[in-house]
């Protein structure tokens, strides 16, 4: 959607938003008067209908990373809940440099590894790893054999918390 396409997106909430204003709930009967509120309407072509049919490469779905990807990270980089969140953000703020330069070893094993394994495209990522089986194991024993060969990143895993992979 282009700058100007949203822009006259947003005129048009905006109007709708102040003909809504005039929707007041009577305080003495709680009743919305639903003569001044307006709807919108949207119409997809059929030709987008088609297209969001015909491109599953393109769901959400396949631009995660793999699910064994989550042993190789600090757990106080994860998101959830809310359970002990203070604690990660001392955590990540304490370590902010020793999270950066593993990231930096992780990304770089990572990208050395998905080149050594043909994988080019995200056409190659999504059939290659996310829908092999388990996620490309070989993969993920380059990635590890990477992490565990460099010293330092074994001394990061140690500092953040992570457990030391096993290479099968």
């Amino acid at each position: 959607m282009s700058i100007s396409a949203i822009s006259a997106y947003s005129g048009v909430i905006n109007a709708g938003y102040t003909n809504r204003t005039n929707a007041l709930i009577d305080s003495s009967a709680t009743v919305l008067d639903q003569k001044s509120v307006s709807t919108s309407t949207v119409t997809i072509s059929a030709e987008a209908r088609q297209a969001a049919a015909n491109d599953s490469t393109d769901a959400l779905e396949n631009y995660r990373l793999p699910n064994w990807m989550t042993s190789l990270l600090p757990s106080s980089t994860a998101l959830n809940n809310g359970n002990g969140m203070t604690e990660k953000q001392t955590f990540r703020g304490n370590h902010s440099s020793e999270i950066a330069e593993y990231a930096g070893y992780l990304d770089g094993a990572w990208a050395s590894s998905l080149k050594e394994q043909g994988i080019q495209s995200h056409e190659d990522y999504v059939s290659k790893v996310l829908h092999a089986s388990g996620d490309n194991s070989t993969l993920q024993n380059a990635v590890v054999g990477k992490l565990l060969a460099n010293p330092k990143a074994v001394e990061l895993m140690g500092i953040l918390g992570i457990d030391r992979p096993v290479v099968d």
